[in-house]
């Protein structure tokens, strides 16, 4: 419990600015998050007053769950491990039966797929995206954060939500570094189904306007483009680029299908692209 409140108050130092800016587990060291994991775990036992299991099988679980995490949550902060055990073995993630590997690998899952957690994740895009530092990020500052966007988008979209907000600066990341390889065919094609996509997205903003004002011009602009497109005319130079856009989302959403059928990790693919992004930016 001691290792657990030396992390808990260490990490409460890093989070005035928001808690996602502290580094994730991935770039954590190792042993530190098997403490964390060991504590809250052990804060779950005594939280439901049950017996912990044996020291063998207190190990193998640790160790488990430990390894899974890096491989599996490799986004989440440490201070946000006793967070998500807390909660579940509590219901807020649905029912579960007894502590083991998988319940707790549920309790994670449930939390990063939360409307609170993902409400955080969004947040720190924003800052991130929209903060002015005194000293300009390095290249290798630019790198690691994009990478770090573009492996919570990953975990996202195997978890069945895909994060529309930052696909586009995600996209063009990956393209600058090389790792989209679509070719002129593919890219015809994402454009094709990017049209009736494009639409799509302006008639939810339309439906989601408050503003009488607002929602007119929203009308107006959806009548434009849908005329520009059922009479093949040319596009404004707005519903152009949202068409781009829309389309180059589309290609990250298929590059990220890529990655999970092939089951390769995406963090280490894009690591192997960073001396020449390096390289480029100097």
């Amino acid at each position: 419990m001691q290792e657990l409140a030396k992390i808990e108050n260490s990490a409460v130092a890093l989070v005035k600015e928001h808690p996602l800016m502290v580094p994730p587990v991935l770039q954590q060291n190792k042993q530190d998050l098997f403490r964390v994991v060991m504590s809250s775990i052990a804060r779950c036992y005594a939280d439901l007053n049950q017996r912990t299991p044996d020291d063998l099988t207190q190990e193998y679980l640790v160790n488990e769950v430990t390894d899974n995490i890096l491989s599996r949550f490799p986004s989440i902060r440490l201070h946000e491990i006793p967070v998500a055990f807390s909660n579940g073995i509590r219901g807020v993630y649905g029912e579960y039966f007894g502590l083991n590997v998988i319940t707790f690998e549920k309790f994670i899952e449930g939390y990063l797929n939360s409307d609170a957690r993902l409400r955080l994740a969004e947040q720190k895009v924003a800052i991130v995206e929209n903060q002015t530092p005194k000293v300009l990020p390095s290249p290798a500052q630019i790198f690691d954060t994009a990478k770090s966007i573009v492996i919570e988008d990953f975990e996202h979209f195997k978890n069945g939500r895909f994060r529309d907000r930052t696909a586009l600066t995600s996209y063009i990341f990956l393209d600058k570094l090389g790792v989209v390889t679509f070719d002129n065919k593919q890219k015809k094609d994402f454009l094709k189904q990017a049209i009736p996509a494009a639409l799509a997205a302006m008639q939810i903003d339309y439906m989601n306007a408050k503003e009488l004002s607002y929602r007119r011009q929203k009308l107006a602009e959806i009548e434009v483009y849908k005329h520009a497109v059922d009479n093949d005319l040319e596009l404004t130079k707005e519903h152009s680029r949202l068409v781009l856009n829309t389309a180059k989302k589309l290609a990250y959403k298929n590059l990220l299908s890529d990655f999970e059928l092939i089951g390769e990790d995406i963090g280490k693919h894009i690591d192997g692209f960073k001396s020449k992004f390096l390289q480029n930016e100097h």
